[in-house]
């Protein structure tokens, strides 16, 4: 099949010459035309076609002269990256399993460059159910099926959790000398409880989940909790210049948010909020690869309250 390809303006005006060339009686090109001349150029016939119904609406609206010239501004063609299939070969198998992984063609060195986000902290919201409605428990004879109690099976309390996770960092020998694990924390506010029970006593403090998370809760999250975690695991000798690589859910506050900038430089640091890149999955480190680790682990526990570990 041959491949599409964008024309300079002296080949269309070429082409459209032969087909104004071989019209007949009906104003038609002539049977096999189109196909000869997309032979002869090396070029789809529908590239043709396309040539061909720009000349025909310009007659039919008395247009003089025709004109079939390329309509895209700047760039006239597609600038095609040459590709080396010796270097391609040469890269580990390892790091061609996605093409996230794989790295840049720099056009002007034809060399591999690569982007290795040491200095990118990913953040996101998980939102955990305390149970599950149903739940397989594979047991002996003798054992007694676990029982549980909730005020509704419709409406499971859940509770919402912001994750800050890096990339980790691994040594030449390959021993790991940072995890990456910045925390997993709490939207939660502390309370006094009403009345008591068997749980804990009258106005005895007891956590409870903040039910709507604004902007208000994702700043105080990041002001007062994401940022200290980082800078007290951050590696030394690591750049202090961190993005901080968010969704854009609607709550998340953005890099020129008056308090966040109060606090991005202090310590020595300096802090960004950067957008995830619309519908790039491959970004979405913490959806894709931890929270769907912690979500099963979550499983085979049974929490009881909201400060079950």
């Amino acid at each position: 099949m041959v491949k599409e390809k964008e024309l300079d303006h002296l080949n269309r005006s070429q082409i459209m010459h032969e087909l104004l060339l071989s019209l007949n009686i009906k104003g038609k090109p002539a049977h096999g035309v189109i196909n000869e001349i997309a032979k002869n150029y090396d070029l789809h016939r529908r590239t043709v076609g396309r040539i061909w119904r720009q000349i025909r609406d310009q007659k039919k609206n008395n247009q003089v002269p025709i004109n079939v010239n390329n309509k895209k501004k700047g760039s006239k063609a597609r600038t095609f990256i040459p590709f080396d299939e010796k270097k391609f070969k040469s890269i580990e198998k390892a790091k061609k399993t996605s093409l996230a992984a794989l790295c840049i063609l720099d056009e002007q060195t034809n060399n591999f460059t690569f982007n290795d986000m040491s200095n990118v902290v990913h953040i996101d919201e998980k939102l955990f159910y305390i149970t599950r409605t149903q739940q397989t428990f594979y047991l002996t004879p003798d054992e007694i099926e676990p029982h549980r109690e909730i005020q509704s099976k419709r409406f499971v309390p859940k509770i919402m959790f912001m994750c800050a996770v890096p990339r980790p960092i691994f040594s030449s020998e390959g021993e790991m000398i940072f995890d990456g694990k910045m925390g997993l924390f709490l939207f939660s506010h502390e309370v006094a409880a009403q009345r008591s029970s068997k749980n804990r006593k009258r106005r005895e403090s007891e956590t409870k989940p903040i039910q709507s998370i604004t902007k208000v809760h994702t700043r105080d999250m990041i002001v007062h909790k994401i940022l200290p975690a980082i800078r007290s695991k951050w590696p030394p000798h690591l750049s202090k210049t961190i993005f901080i690589q968010q969704d854009n859910a609607k709550p998340h506050i953005l890099d020129d948010d008056v308090v966040f900038r109060e606090v991005a430089t202090l310590d020595g640091f300096s802090f960004h909020l950067v957008q995830q890149p619309p519908n790039s999955p491959d970004m979405n480190v913490l959806d894709l690869g931890f929270f769907r680790s912690i979500q099963s682990l979550q499983h085979q526990k049974l929490a009881y309250n909201y400060d079950s570990k």
